[in-house]
């Protein structure tokens, strides 16, 4: 018998009368009608279920993934875990490659695009992973360390796994640290339950996502000290993380702009092309940066024309305002009254 002994008979008493307590307040919210309801819009209770054709129904018929259900969840934060009927020993989560989850946050996005209130639309993007919507966010002004509960998406995502997202926050001023405080204290909840599955899926969980971000730590602070005109600390950073990763593209654009700035044009344009192979088409900052740092790189070497189009090839990739560069090459190259008058 697990309950023989006296102490353990009196936490099992007492776990009677807890029990008892609850059922009593439960009989009497809702004898008072003060029953706290679960109801979900017909759109939230497909998405829970996993019910891929019915959403695909209901949006086509004008439901939304933001309309908020009852405590103020969406159909795309019900969609983000499933597997429920094993709870509490596990919960699984959706992510971007789950046909239903990518279509409620495509649907919520679009629904944000047209002023709808989409609640923590970054942070659960984040953290399945989507990562067209991700950027999308951000380069509409969608604040990168926007908290839920102290945790923000950059912490979300690492904890998932999702490094690309990692790397896309990241660049867009994502808070590298508190992210990182934010899985040290999660996963240090756990420790007291570590038998428990859940809890221990939780604790490696958040112990992967810390191991991410120190991974790139060094990384950003590469890029501090290049913002901080310390541009041999920050090649010295950068070496380091590309011992690790010769392909990480952040580390190579780092070293190509402090390379830049020591008059080491050559080089530049080396880490520079090795960056530009390893961005995504879609990182149309990445390629922007990268394109613009060829380009002043190449006007190290004196070659304005090779600089222009390098330029023009930055405008093209990401339809960024270019006349700003522009004038400054042609100033640099002695052709003032094109640097004045702008270049159209």
């Amino acid at each position: 018998n697990i309950f023989s002994g006296g102490g353990v008979m009196k936490m099992k008493n007492k776990l009677i009368s807890l029990i008892s307590a609850i059922l009593l307040l439960l009989v009497g919210m809702a004898m008072t009608g003060c029953m706290p309801s679960m109801a979900k819009t017909p759109l939230g209770g497909a998405a829970e279920s996993g019910d891929i054709n019915a959403v695909k129904d209901l949006l086509a018929k004008a439901s939304n993934a933001c309309e908020e259900q009852e405590y103020g969840q969406t159909a795309y934060m019900l969609a983000a875990t499933y597997d429920l009927t094993i709870f509490p020993l596990d919960i699984k989560y959706r992510t971007c490659r789950d046909e239903i989850y990518r279509i409620l946050i495509e649907n919520a996005y679009e629904t944000f695009n047209k002023g709808g209130k989409c609640p923590l639309l970054l942070y659960y993007a984040a953290g399945g992973g989507c990562n067209d919507v991700v950027r999308g966010l951000l380069e509409k002004g969608y604040n990168p360390n926007e908290k839920y509960t102290d945790s923000t998406a950059l912490s979300y995502a690492a904890f998932h796994g999702q490094l690309e997202t990692v790397k896309i926050l990241l660049n867009k001023g994502a808070d590298l640290d508190s992210a990182i405080t934010w899985l040290k204290e999660s996963a240090s909840k756990q420790l007291p339950h570590l038998n428990e599955p859940m809890n221990r899926k939780h604790y490696d969980k958040a112990n992967q996502g810390i191991k991410v971000l120190s991974g790139l730590k060094p990384i950003y602070e590469g890029w501090s000290y290049n913002q901080k005109g310390n541009y041999d600390e920050a090649i010295r950073v950068f070496n380091r993380a590309l011992e690790i990763n010769p392909k990480d593209e952040t580390a190579l654009r780092g070293r190509g702009w402090a390379k830049y700035h020591k008059g080491s044009f050559n080089e530049a344009v080396s880490d520079f092309n090795k960056a530009l192979e390893n961005i995504e088409p879609t990182d149309k900052d990445l390629l922007k940066d990268a394109l613009r740092g060829k380009a002043f790189s190449y006007l190290g070497f004196g070659d304005k024309e090779t600089a222009l189009n390098l330029i023009k090839q930055a405008k093209s990739a990401s339809d960024y305002d270019n006349n700003y560069d522009l004038s400054l090459i042609y100033y640099a190259i002695g052709e003032k009254e094109k640097a004045w008058l702008g270049y159209k």
